[in-house]
């Protein structure tokens, strides 16, 4: 599903939020009982979203992005999202 959103979405390509946000998330799952590494891509976009797919992949708008007032809200979507991926990985 990555895959396919990843052809079909325009994507932020930019190496320094990629790794801004790779570091948050790696802070996050340390601290988390996840057992999934999980990848986050922005989707160049207007509109506010944010979407967990299967295998651990994470999808924010750059919109939402540039919205979220603080470290700390960032770091809420990624962790809810990673709560996505842990509860569907449970019931697989």
């Amino acid at each position: 599903m990555s895959a396919a959103l990843e052809q079909s979405t325009p994507l932020l390509r930019d190496a320094t939020t990629a790794a801004y946000l790779e570091r948050l998330t790696h802070h996050i799952t340390q601290n988390s009982d996840a057992q999934l590494l999980i990848t986050v891509r922005v989707i160049d976009s207007a509109d506010v979203d944010a979407v967990t797919l299967p295998g651990g992949y994470q999808c924010i708008t750059r919109t939402l992005l540039v919205q979220l007032q603080s470290e700390g809200e960032l770091a809420s979507v990624l962790a809810r999202g990673l709560a996505h991926t842990r509860t569907a990985f449970c019931y697989e």
